[in-house]
C-alpha cells in the first residue's frame, strides 16, 4: 500500500530549494505570504499536486497557490476531511499560531456534538451521523425552551 502522505512530488517543485518561511503568514490571518511565495506557485510544475495535498492535510501556509482561508472553503464545498499528518513541524507550527506549544488532539467520534462542531471548525462538511447528533440536540433545545415558556 503507498504511503498516503508520499511527498515526491516535492523533488520537482519550484520551492524546493527556497526558504520555507516564506510560505507561512507572517501578518496572522492568512494574508500575508510573501510575493516570492506567490510567484513560486504560479509557475511550479507540481501546482496541482502540491494543491491537492495541502487541501487534504496542510492547515498552514501557502501550498500550491492557495491560502489556508481558501483551502478551507474549497474543503467545505468539496466535503474533503483533513487529515493532518502528525509531525513535529505541524506540532511546532501550532504552536506558533497560537503562542504555546499544543499537542494535536484526536478529534472527537463522529455522531456526536463535539464532532460535529469539529468539522465546522475545520470548514468541513459534516458527515450524515454527526448532522443528526446536532439535529437531535437542537430539536431538544427548542423542546425545552417551549417548554420553560409555557411553564414561565
Amino acid at each position: 500500500m503507498p504511503n498516503k502522505f508520499d511527498m515526491g512530488w516535492q523533488e520537482e517543485a519550484n520551492c524546493k530549494n527556497l526558504n520555507m518561511d516564506i510560505f507561512y503568514d507572517t501578518i496572522g490571518r492568512g494574508q500575508g505570504f510573501s510575493s516570492e511565495a506567490i510567484d513560486a506557485c504560479s509557475t511550479c510544475p507540481v501546482i496541482d499536486q502540491c494543491r491537492e495535498y495541502a487541501l487534504n492535510h496542510e492547515l498552514y501556509g501557502y501550498w500550491g497557490g492557495l491560502t489556508p482561508i481558501e483551502r478551507k472553503r474549497i474543503r467545505k464545498e468539496r466535503g474533503i476531511l483533513l487529515e493532518v499528518p502528525e509531525s513535529e513541524f505541524n506540532k511546532s507550527m501550532m504552536g506558533k499560531m497560537w503562542g504555546k506549544p499544543r499537542q494535536l488532539k484526536p478529534r472527537p467520534e463522529c455522531g456526536t456534538v463535539a464532532a460535529y462542531q469539529s468539522h465546522r471548525r475545520y470548514g468541513e462538511v459534516a458527515c450524515e451521523p454527526c448532522a443528526l447528533a446536532i439535529r437531535i440536540k437542537n430539536k431538544e433545545t427548542k423542546r425545552r425552551q417551549r417548554m420553560k415558556e409555557l411553564n414561565g
